[in-house]
């Protein structure tokens, strides 16, 4: 009977990452396009700090915070109580990362980041694929999607995090991997099982989200969301166990006490400056604080909030790209996607904005939810009817990104 189940799980589960597999990769010429561009765009800033960045120095932090731990110092080793290193927070976070570690090894740890900004720029190249199949399943104009699309990338933000291997490039992925599953209604009990382990396994708030998809998938019951959801968590569950070997080598072997052992700095929160709302405005889509911080995305906590744009018209177009999202999600807020922006997004706002969550992160809140800005955006201009006035909006959009391409390089090389 044992063997049974163990049979048709592994069945289950190999059927399922086929198909997700199928979801995330290109199907046809433009996908590939739209990949592989995303792809090299987002390589050439991972070349520029791979080999203009120098992580030897005691005082500097890597953004990709967790993976610094791994590929920092002269010889990063792939040691077992660094495998197992457990964070409340991020309870399997590690064990992503393996791929990564091992490729590393065989390179005998010779191209450390530049093996970790790759596969990360891989990563988040799929995810901008994934919101693409998102918009155009969902019914979005097409060039209006790729508009979209092609303004995503050049986000100061999306920049930053696309080299690194942060947990929130994760998170971003495996959210539209999510919401590209219930648009296309792939979810399935094996789907959602791998889907929950990564998610949940990143960032442990991400179940939250995950309830939300399985809310609006199953009509607004709540009984059967949570029901789908506890039914999911098995293959966390196991792997979760895995990575709590490595507290209890922590409390036993290293003498860490139990409180630090567990939460760490997990419950400390941010509530002075910098000003996230002004933040939110100003620096998420062009010139982000960790352009003016010491060494750039290694960056240490002595890093100031900017001056305001020095022109109103960057505030214009700022305005004007939130305010055409905004009216993209109030159009679509009955349909599934609209849900699912809505209420994930609430959800960190509240976190981040009201709760205070989060030390000296000041991208915390970005890949988190900003992915939705190109789906809402794509539905936006779809929606206007005029469409002499569509294609003016769709001008004006390739014309911020090209703008945004070359201001947030210029910051982003200026930087180094």
């Amino acid at each position: 009977m044992v063997r049974k189940t163990i049979k048709e799980s592994t069945k289950g589960l190999g059927l399922a990452v086929k198909s997700l597999y199928a979801d995330m990769i290109p199907s046809n010429r433009l996908e590939s396009t739209i990949f592989f561009s995303t792809l090299i765009w987002f390589l050439l800033f991972s070349l520029l700090f791979s080999f203009y960045v120098d992580l030897s120095e005691d005082q500097v932090e890597l953004m990709g915070y967790d993976t610094f731990f791994y590929i920092g110092g002269d010889y990063p080793k792939l040691h077992l109580s660094k495998l197992l290193s457990w964070n409340l927070r991020h309870p399997c976070f590690v064990i992503f990362n393996l791929p990564s570690l091992i490729i590393d090894a065989l390179l005998f740890y010779k191209l450390h980041v530049f093996v970790f900004s790759f596969i990360s720029c891989i990563i988040s190249s799929l995810s901008n694929l994934m919101i693409f199949k998102i918009c155009r399943e969902i019914g979005a104009d097409k060039w209006a999607t790729i508009t979209a699309i092609i303004l995503f990338p050049t986000f100061a933000h999306v920049i930053l995090l696309s080299g690194q291997p942060e947990t929130f490039v994760f998170t971003m992925f495996f959210m539209v991997l999510l919401i590209l599953s219930a648009v296309l209604r792939h979810s399935n009990y094996y789907t959602d099982s791998i889907l929950f382990l990564f998610l949940t396994g990143t960032t442990l708030t991400n179940c939250v989200k995950f309830l939300f998809v399985k809310i609006w998938e199953e009509n607004g019951n709540i009984y059967n969301a949570i029901k789908r959801t506890t039914r999911s968590s098995w293959l966390f569950c196991i792997m979760f166990l895995l990575t709590a070997a490595g507290l209890v080598y922590r409390i036993v072997y290293k003498h860490i006490p139990l409180n630090d052992a567990i939460f760490n700095d997990t419950l400390k929160f941010v509530h002075e400056l910098p000003n996230k709302f002004y933040l939110a405005w100003c620096h998420f889509l062009s010139e982000p604080i960790l352009f003016h911080s010491t060494n750039l995305i290694v960056y240490t906590k002595d890093a100031t909030v900017l001056p305001p744009y020095p022109s109103i018209l960057m505030d214009m177009v700022i305005a004007f790209i939130y305010i055409l999202s905004i009216y993209g999600l109030v159009r679509n807020i009955r349909s599934l996607v609209g849900k699912i922006c809505l209420s994930c997004m609430l959800f960190d706002l509240f976190m981040h904005f009201v709760v205070g969550y989060g030390l000296n992160e000041l991208q915390l809140f970005c890949e988190h939810w900003i992915f939705f800005v190109p789906i809402t955006l794509s539905l936006a201009v779809s929606s206007l009817k005029n469409s002499l006035l569509r294609g003016s909006v769709i001008g004006f959009l390739l014309l911020v990104a090209v703008f945004f391409s070359l201001y947030n390089g210029y910051c982003y090389i200026h930087s180094m």
